[in-house]
């Protein structure tokens, strides 16, 4: 099966407008071994640059394992609640968690699961973003067969994923119970959970808040830096160039053609 998945337009960029977990992960100051790194200038301009990028609805599309694991979520999350779950959940898609008294650039997360049905929200709409306070969460993940059995037996005090729930604990005060669900279904053991309590990443949420501090002060004087000339704002974006070429190419079939993908 060739795996395709297209999500939400604006749900990717209302995560534009927040700090997620994928780009805390970028200003931590260890690495996944433990190792200390600097956080510097050029840390803090790769996340921001991924929040200037002009998307499209091509951006929405995946293929391929990055597909597979988000139309996988569903069926992990009623296996999870059929032979596990402490607290049930529900599935999540497309929906961005802030704190109740939200601003530009804040923490947010993007949940898989909560304790609470999409259902209980009127009106709610993909790419919304929303103040919940859920008291369990569940991030899904479905690798291949090697990375899910590294993964089953890795101590969880160690897996790079539990920086994704800490975010959302760091983000919602109330969460007592997040789990991280590795799901394979083409496997004989399917799932492996990772289950953690607050107090398991007291000091992964710490430092999380932390980069969230650095990373506000750090855009207060992002003006301030030194920057070659720029030239902004009134060229042709990406998809009007790719249309304007290819409308030549209509009109002349028989010359050189220039190859877009």
């Amino acid at each position: 099966m060739q795996w395709k998945h297209k999500c939400s337009l604006e749900w990717m960029k209302a995560r534009q407008q927040c700090l997620t977990a994928s780009d805390v992960i970028g200003l931590l100051p260890v690495t996944k071994t433990g190792r200390k790194r600097t956080i510097n200038d050029e840390s803090y301009l790769k996340v921001l640059a991924n929040k200037l990028v002009t998307l499209t609805k091509e951006d929405c599309i995946s293929h391929g394992a990055a597909a597979r694991g988000h139309i996988l979520e569903p069926y992990a999350i009623d296996l999870f609640n059929e032979q596990y779950a402490n607290i049930p959940l529900y599935h999540w898609d497309d929906i961005v968690v802030v704190r109740s008294e939200h601003e530009f650039f804040d923490l947010a997360f993007s949940p898989d699961a909560m304790s609470w049905s999409m259902d209980a929200y009127d009106g709610l709409k993909p790419g919304d973003t929303l103040v919940a306070d859920p008291v369990a969460i569940g991030e899904v993940k479905c690798y291949g067969a090697e990375h899910h059995m590294v993964c089953g037996y890795t101590n969880k005090k160690d897996l790079e994923e539990r920086w994704q729930v800490a975010t959302a604990m760091a983000v919602c005060n109330n969460i007592v119970e997040a789990s991280i669900i590795f799901y394979n279904p083409s496997m004989r053991n399917q799932m492996y959970i990772a289950e953690y309590e607050r107090d398991d990443l007291e000091d992964e949420i710490e430092m999380i808040l932390e980069v969230e501090r650095n990373w506000k002060e750090w855009f207060a004087g992002f003006g301030t830096l030194d920057r070659n000339y720029l030239v902004s704002g009134t060229g042709l974006a990406e998809q009007d160039i790719i249309r304007e070429i290819m409308k030549k190419e209509e009109l002349n079939p028989e010359g050189e053609r220039s190859v877009i993908l």
